[in-house]
C-alpha cells in the first residue's frame, strides 16, 4: 500500500508477502456468550472485488464523508444485530485504514468510506480515519457481529441478491479453463455451497504448500495456474485467490477481504496479531 498503509487500493498476486513480529494494533474485544463469539476475529481492513492480470481492484464504489456523531450507518444485511464494541490501540505505525470485524456501523473516528450500493443498504469496502491514526492512539468500532453455524450455513441456500452476483461473480477474460475444471471436479459431489466451498478450502490447504516467498512465474504462464499445477507453493494472496476464483467459476459469489487475523500471546507483547 501507499506509505504508512499496509493494505492498498490494489493488491497484486505478487511474490512475496511482508511477515514481521511488529504490532499493527491491539484489541479489546467484549465479553460475548459463546454462541455469539466467533472462534477466531478476523480484523478487516478493505475488501476486493474485480481480479485481472494477476491483481485485485475495487470497482464501482464511491466514497462519503462520515462523522462520529452520524448515527450508525445502515450496511447490508445488519438491521437485525444489535452492535457490540470493539476498542483498538494502535502499535508503532501511522495509519488511515481502519480495521473491524465484520459488520461494521460506526466509528469513533471522522473519515470516509468507500462504498457500492446494496439493495436498500450499503456495501462499504473500506473505512479511513482523517486525520489518520498515530501511534499509541485508539479507536472504537461498533459492529454488527455475526456467527452463523454449520447448520446454518448449509441452509443459506443460492437465492443471491442481484448486487451480489453483480460484484461477485466476475472472472478474467480467457479465464483458465484447468482451474475451472478442477474446482467443477473437487465439488460435482457436493451439495451446498458451503460444502463446496469447504471442499476447495481443504484441497489448497492439503495440495499447496506455504511459502513467504515464491519466484516468478516463468514468462507466458499464468501464476495462478502455475501455483496451482505446477509449482504447488504460496502465500496467503494465492490462496485466497485460487478460492475466490475456482468458487466464481462453479457460481458461488466470493470476494476477496484484506487484513489480519487474532494471534496468540507472547511473553513479550502479551499477543500476537498477524
Amino acid at each position: 500500500g501507499r506509505p504508512g498503509e499496509f493494505y492498498g487500493t490494489e493488491l497484486e498476486l505478487g511474490s512475496g508477502f511482508p511477515l514481521s513480529d511488529v504490532v499493527m494494533f491491539n484489541v479489546e474485544a467484549p465479553d460475548l456468550p459463546f454462541d455469539q463469539k466467533p472462534p477466531r476475529y478476523y480484523w478487516r481492513g478493505r475488501t476486493y472485488d474485480y481480479f485481472s492480470s494477476g491483481q485485485w481492484y475495487t470497482t464501482g464504489t464511491t466514497r462519503d464523508e462520515f462523522s462520529p456523531a452520524e448515527s450508525n450507518i445502515t450496511v447490508d444485511d445488519t438491521e437485525n444485530n444489535s452492535p457490540v464494541r470493539f476498542v483498538f490501540t494502535t502499535g508503532a505505525s501511522t495509519f488511515s485504514l481502519l480495521y473491524a470485524p465484520s459488520q461494521p456501523v460506526w466509528f469513533s473516528r471522522p473519515g470516509s468510506y468507500l462504498a457500492s450500493p446494496a439493495e436498500s443498504a450499503l456495501n462499504i469496502t473500506s473505512w479511513n480515519a482523517t486525520p489518520a491514526l498515530l501511534p499509541g492512539e485508539t479507536y472504537q468500532v461498533d459492529v454488527a457481529l455475526k456467527n452463523p453455524n454449520i447448520e446454518q450455513l448449509r441452509a443459506a441456500g443460492t437465492q443471491y441478491p442481484q448486487w451480489v452476483t453483480d460484484e461477485y461473480l466476475q472472472l478474467p477474460e480467457n479465464f483458465s479453463p484447468r482451474i475451472k475444471t478442477l474446482a467443477a471436479e473437487l465439488t460435482a459431489a457436493a451439495e451446498t455451497p458451503y460444502d463446496k466451498t469447504i471442499t476447495i478450502t481443504r484441497y489448497l490447504r492439503e495440495n499447496i504448500e506455504y511459502a513467504p516467498t515464491i519466484p516468478t512465474a516463468p514468462r507466458d504462464t499464468d501464476p495462478l495456474e502455475w501455483v496451482l499445477f505446477e509449482y504447488k507453493k504460496g502465500y496467503c494472496v494465492y490462496y485466497a485467490t485460487a478460492e475466490i476464483v475456482m468458487l466464481r467459476s462453479i457460481g458461488i459469489p466470493a470476494r476477496m477481504a484484506v487484513g489480519f487475523a487474532q494471534g496468540t500471546g507472547t511473553s513479550q507483547s502479551g499477543f500476537d496479531d498477524a
